[in-house]
């Protein structure tokens, strides 16, 4: 009997692990290592080539005996946080939701006027000109911005996911 090696993924370090150890094929084609009693795990291409390369401490004491990768939905137990900064004649609005991983936009309500940003990873910028939103137009008769704005963390089919509001300066 004869066996072939058909891939090899060799860390570029050279990690070997004496004990547990695990290997995962994703859908994309890459590979997930897991290198046990060495407490790190990489992501390769499917040729080998290292994409990530993560682990723990080497102060701790820790060995994994399988690192796999999961779909998972974070639904924070806590609501969206916004706060208001003034920058010149701009108004500076960050948002966020700690751990919402189906957050694809904010949408930002001041009275009559809003805009929609889309999600720019943990904290999404919007950004008000005199005292308006930008791009959906804003009041003509320059009446003053409220005390409060409206924030919304949406899903992407447009639904509201979570609700804040934000003090404005």
């Amino acid at each position: 009997m004869t066996v072939t090696v058909a891939t090899e993924y060799p860390h570029p370090e050279g990690l070997y692990a004496t004990s547990q150890g695990s290997f995962q094929e994703t859908p994309s084609g890459d590979v997930l290592v897991g290198w046990g009693a060495i407490p790190r795990w990489s992501r390769m291409s499917d040729t080998g080539e290292l994409l990530s390369d993560s682990g723990w401490d080497d102060d701790l004491v820790v060995t994994s005996y399988r690192f796999q990768q999961r779909e998972w939905t974070g639904d924070p137990l806590e609501g969206p946080s916004a706060v208001a900064t003034q920058d010149g004649d701009s108004v500076v609005v960050h948002a966020s939701w700690n751990g919402a991983t189906e957050v694809d936009a904010w949408r930002l309500r001041d009275g009559d006027v809003e805009v929609t940003t889309g999600r720019t990873g943990f904290e999404t910028r919007i950004e008000w000109q005199s005292g308006a939103p930008e791009g959906d137009g804003g009041d003509p008769d320059g009446e003053p911005r409220p005390s409060q704005a409206l924030v919304q963390a949406l899903g992407s089919a447009g639904e509201v996911l979570g609700t804040t509001t934000v003090t404005l300066p």
